[in-house]
């Protein structure tokens, strides 16, 4: 049996995303050569929207010759966003959108973590919609993957208690 390059964890995500790949056209379907979705103005105008602009733009660059969409930086140090033609499609930037939000946080690099899936679970339901939040969340829940609830309204600064932290959600 040939042995996996990726973590239990990120094994774990990936499956829970295959659902999606029915829904989203293009969704990792290099194999297919279909003509992305989304073009690289396009793209860019869709990372804006959800991470903004200005001091912290995170930019999207033409990924070709790279197997997987991901996020780098570039020779100026800058956050970059780099999409192969097949990766061009709004649930894929959802997930390098979700990698940067969590490298902001934690420093960690292409962590599929609990973090990690929580942000992507969060733009699944605010940005692709209820359907798709729903689905994704089924997923997690049947090949066990760790999430925190960010969408829970959280307490008012000096209301909150030790207790009210955001906590993993596991549920079998």
């Amino acid at each position: 049996m040939a042995e996996s390059i990726f973590d239990e964890t990120t094994l774990r995500l990936y499956k829970s995303e295959m659902r999606l790949r029915d829904v989203h056209e293009n969704f990792y379907d290099s194999e297919l050569g279909e003509s992305p979705t989304l073009t690289l103005v396009e793209c860019q105008e869709f990372v804006d929207k959800i991470l903004g602009t200005g001091k912290n733009k995170v930019w999207v660059r033409d990924g070709r010759g790279h197997d997987w969409a991901r996020v780098s930086r570039d020779s100026k140090g800058r956050p970059v966003i780099e999409l192969p033609k097949w990766a061009r499609n709004e649930y894929v930037i959802l997930h390098e959108c979700s990698h940067w939000l969590s490298i902001r946080q934690t420093g960690v690099w292409g962590d599929h973590g609990q973090l990690f899936a929580s942000y992507l679970l969060l733009l699944v339901r605010y940005v692709l919609g209820r359907e798709d939040y729903d689905c994704l969340l089924a997923e997690y829940q049947r090949h066990g993957v760790l999430y925190y609830d960010l969408t829970r309204p959280r307490r008012k600064p000096g209301v909150a208690k030790a207790s009210s932290k955001a906590t993993p959600h596991l549920k079998k």
